[in-house]
C-alpha cells in the first residue's frame, strides 16, 4: 500500500507503472509566496509543480554529492602529487639558509 495517490500510469521497458504523489501543506512568507507563484508562472507550471521540481532538484544535487563524496573517500591516497611524492617541509622551508643571510 502506497501512502500516496496514483496520478499516472507510465510504461517503461513494457512494465506499467504507477506514479505516487503526497499532497503537503507548506508555509510561505507572503513576499516568498508572491515570488514563488511568479517563477512557476514564467515555467509555466503550478506552484505545486514549481516548488515539487526544486525539491527534486535539491534531493538529488544532495544524492550526487554524497555518492562522489564516498567515491572520493573510498579512492586510496597517492601519497603525493601525480603519483610523486610531496617534498618534505623543511625542503619546501629552508630556515637555515635564512638564517644565513
Amino acid at each position: 500500500m502506497h501512502p500516496g495517490r496514483p496520478v499516472a500510469l507510465t510504461q517503461e521497458s513494457c512494465n506499467a507503472s504507477l506514479i505516487y504523489v503526497k499532497n503537503v501543506t507548506i508555509t510561505l512568507g507572503e513576499e516568498v509566496a508572491r515570488w514563488a507563484r511568479i517563477a512557476a508562472a514564467e515555467k509555466e507550471v503550478s506552484l505545486s509543480r514549481y516548488v515539487g521540481d526544486l525539491l527534486r532538484q535539491e534531493m538529488t544535487r544532495r544524492s550526487d554529492y554524497e555518492q562522489a563524496m564516498r567515491e572520493y573517500l573510498s579512492m586510496k591516497p597517492t601519497g603525493g602529487i601525480r603519483g610523486r611524492k610531496l617534498p618534505r617541509r623543511e625542503d619546501v622551508h629552508d630556515r637555515a639558509s635564512l638564517r644565513r643571510q
